[in-house]
């Protein structure tokens, strides 16, 4: 969960700008490769695409000409965190808190690698998550040292007509219907 030096850097060098535009850093996440960098609106809603767009321009300008990173080396992607949101950060876990999630463990950790629930507690050094036997039923509350934690995302909750909650975490087909291809998604 730690942040890499150019992560910091890259976050110094646009914060300013982002602000400017109405928007707030949600993310960064840089590889030698690829940065992606996640912008929300200041009410952590949703970001309107062309605002994306254009953010995404001057992001790349304001790098390159900082020299922090040629475009000749490395892919940088703006985009909005969507439903299903990574949790890297002590912010990301406090913001989640209530929420459903899904978390993988480093190997060694814990028994089970992988969990998921609902946050119900964030500490400085850990997160507790209230998880439930898929069997019985029966829920039991998880400490989990955020150093122990390899990866960890929200998990939107769907609810079907008759108010039962469903976790997915892939677009179901009825909804992959109404996508339009031109922003790609696909008929059938």
């Amino acid at each position: 969960m730690e942040k890499t030096s150019l992560e910091t850097a890259i976050r110094e060098k646009i914060e300013t700008f982002v602000d400017s535009v109405g928007l707030r850093i949600y993310d960064i996440d840089a590889s030698p490769n690829l940065v992606k960098i996640t912008v929300e609106t200041g009410s952590g809603s949703p970001a309107d695409i062309d605002l994306i767009a254009k953010t995404h321009l001057k992001i790349n300008s304001i790098l390159e000409d900082g020299q922090l990173i040629s475009l000749d080396r490395a892919a940088i992607e703006v985009s909005s965190p969507g439903l299903e949101r990574n949790l890297r950060t002590l912010e990301h876990f406090r913001d989640a808190l209530g929420a459903s999630v899904s978390i993988r463990l480093k190997p060694g950790s814990h028994e089970d690698r992988r969990l998921s629930g609902q946050i119900t507690e964030v500490r400085e050094d850990s997160v507790s998550v209230k998880t439930t036997s898929l069997g019985n039923h029966e829920s039991n509350t998880v400490t989990i040292a955020f150093e122990d934690i390899e990866k960890a995302k929200t998990v939107f909750v769907w609810e079907d007509s008759l108010g039962d909650s469903k976790s997915k975490t892939r677009v179901g087909k009825s909804t992959q219907d109404l996508i339009s291809p031109a922003i790609g998604g696909s008929k059938g």
